[in-house]
């Protein structure tokens, strides 16, 4: 018997769910753009107290494509993304697609040694960045070391809110550094412009993500728009998630589990994607009682971290009915009497890790172990369906390269 062509762990699945998966659109761009056409004016991204819909990325997103082909980004090029969780992600990651190129993720944690090795690597022409970490790391390496990057849009962490939460925006500073563009001026400037179809193709990359370089140096893994598609749709079909959903940004969006399990999955659905700069648990709670999430994805330590957040009571949960983890095992809680964390971690129905949920077969099979004890831990299997991860020490090329 041959495994892989027999399949045995279907007859494992729950009754009507699915067994295959076909990607239903060929790029990335393709999902976004028919959930535009579906409902234009629908939010798409709830950051603090302001909220862009569908139409307004869009928009923005075709604006700053606008400006990077003007700028000489040609069909293949990659646009790097050094920000946080904020609205500027989202819009960097849909432009670098609309001129034809694709994303590079950039650790907002990077300092000066790596963000150098991963410009080179990448081979990047453009930087979207905030405005402080261009200050503290990029200015510097852009100025002394060779690099390809051509072009640098700037961002303010403070950009479309206006709450400056003191939790994460005290003393943060609003520079225009010299010598880059303003995202939110390009936006005002371009918007109303038209660009012709990028003419993207399923195995065009998407996004290069780079390891950790626990083991060496980082390597670049490509993601092409057909893997976020595929995933994007295993989400969907094996959560059931709708565009009626809410969904939780709280792992990071540089990360695959955030580019998948909040972005992709939001561009696919066209539902709400709350976003919040980055992890801090009482501001991430704060956003949990104002936008109601139904779904998260992320490291447990985050979920353990909410769960104790100071004031965090299981009413402040109710609205999450699916919420996974990964990372490392639910921890056995000495706690069982806090109803937070008991309802949290009741929450979570199964496992995911890197660009592929984990085989459904382990969370149905310990489901009920789980519910019972908080922190039982649900065993990864086999990889399902026909995703396969690629790994590429050499940058990604487009179309032509």
């Amino acid at each position: 018997m041959n495994t892989y062509t027999d399949r045995p762990w279907l007859a494992l699945y729950p009754a009507g769910s699915p067994t295959d998966i076909t990607p239903e659109f060929d790029t990335a761009l393709a999902m976004f753009e028919a959930s535009c056409e579906t409902a234009p004016d629908a939010p798409l991204i709830r950051y603090f107290d302001a909220t862009l819909t569908l139409r307004d990325v869009d928009n923005a997103a075709t604006a700053l494509a606008s400006t990077l082909v003007n700028e000489g980004f040609t069909p293949g090029d990659r646009l790097a993304l050094f920000t946080q969780n904020n609205p500027a992600y989202v819009i960097g990651m849909i432009a670098a697609w609309k001129a034809g190129g694709a994303a590079v993720a950039v650790n907002p944690m990077n300092r000066a040694r790596e963000l150098t090795y991963l410009l080179a690597d990448s081979g990047a022409a453009a930087m979207v960045v905030l405005d402080d970490l261009y200050e503290d790391v990029a200015r510097e390496v852009i100025a002394t070391v060779p690099t390809g990057i051509r072009t640098v849009i700037t961002t303010s962490a403070q950009d479309w809110q206006t709450r400056n939460d003191p939790r994460l925006f005290s003393g943060t500073r609003r520079p225009h550094p010299d010598g880059t563009l303003d995202l939110r001026e390009i936006i005002a400037d371009n918007t109303g412009r038209t660009l012709p179809s990028p003419g993207l193709s399923a195995a065009d990359p998407a996004v290069l993500i780079y390891t950790s370089g626990t083991t060496g140096k980082p390597k670049g893994a490509v993601n092409s728009h057909r893997n976020l598609v595929f995933n994007a749709q295993v989400y969907r079909d094996w959560i059931g998630l709708t565009r009626h959903d809410t969904i939780l940004g709280i792992a990071p969006l540089f990360h695959v589990t955030g580019l998948v399990g909040h972005l992709a999955v939001s561009l696919l659905l066209g539902a709400p994607l709350v976003l919040a700069h980055r992890f801090q648990p009482g501001v991430m709670l704060d956003a949990i009682r104002e936008h109601r999430p139904t779904f998260t994805i992320g490291a447990i330590t985050a979920l353990s971290a909410l769960a104790a957040a100071p004031g965090a009571s299981r009413d402040d949960f109710r609205s999450l009915r699916a919420v996974y983890s990964g990372g490392a095992a639910v921890p056995p809680t000495g706690r069982r009497d806090d109803r937070a964390t008991a309802r949290l971690l009741r929450a979570q129905r199964l496992r995911a890790d890197r660009k592929h949920l984990d085989h459904p077969s382990c969370a149905t099979r310990r489901a009920g172990a789980s519910r019972r004890e908080f922190g039982r831990v649900v065993d990864r299997g086999a990889g399902f369906f026909h995703s396969r991860p690629c790994y590429r020490r050499r940058r990604c090329r487009g179309p032509g390269r």
